[in-house]
């Protein structure tokens, strides 16, 4: 992904299912115990399902967007993403917390079905993603009795979650 492309992608709205009724504070929480180079392995690795399909849907590029506006990204942090690439499994090994990890399976998880088609390759991405952090399929609503992605789940899950989230600006 060019430079252009990705620092026009600057993002952020988050959605976790696991104990949904606790979401917001999930999303607190993790916003405050990560440490700057988690969140940017986070974000990298996010930015890195946003193009595994080798197609940048413009769904995918605005959840991308919220994301790192949420996190408080500025252009200057997804340019040392982009000019210090590292690898998914290097990237993976800064993602310390169990939210954190959380989070991010609940991010690739709604990044790969925002275009409306979850192509093998997100899926085959992120189950491969989840055995690095030793997450389980089980622990997440949004996959099925075989083990694959349900596109309606996850886009049902970001709503509820979504709307337990913080507004960007308190009033």
């Amino acid at each position: 992904m060019c430079l252009c492309m990705c620092i026009s992608l600057v993002a952020g709205e988050g959605f976790c299912t696991k104990k949904l009724e606790s979401a917001g504070s999930i999303y607190n929480q993790i916003k405050k115990d990560m440490d700057q180079e988690e969140v940017m392995s986070l974000v990298a690795v996010l930015a890195f399902m946003v193009k595994v399909d080798e197609e940048i849907h413009i769904s995918e590029k605005e959840t991308f967007r919220i994301i790192c506006n949420r996190f408080d990204l500025k252009s200057v942090d997804l340019n040392q993403i982009l000019v210090n690439p590292l690898s998914l499994r290097h990237l993976l090994q800064d993602i310390h917390t169990q939210d954190a990890k959380t989070l991010l399976v609940n991010l690739l998880a709604l990044i790969s079905a925002k275009d409306g088609i979850i192509c093998h390759s997100e899926e085959h991405s992120l189950l491969k993603i989840m055995e690095i952090l030793g997450e389980s399929i089980s622990d997440y609503p949004f996959f099925d009795q075989q083990g694959m992605l349900n596109i309606d789940k996850v886009l049902n899950y970001e709503m509820q979650f979504l709307a337990k989230l913080p507004p960007i600006d308190p009033i």
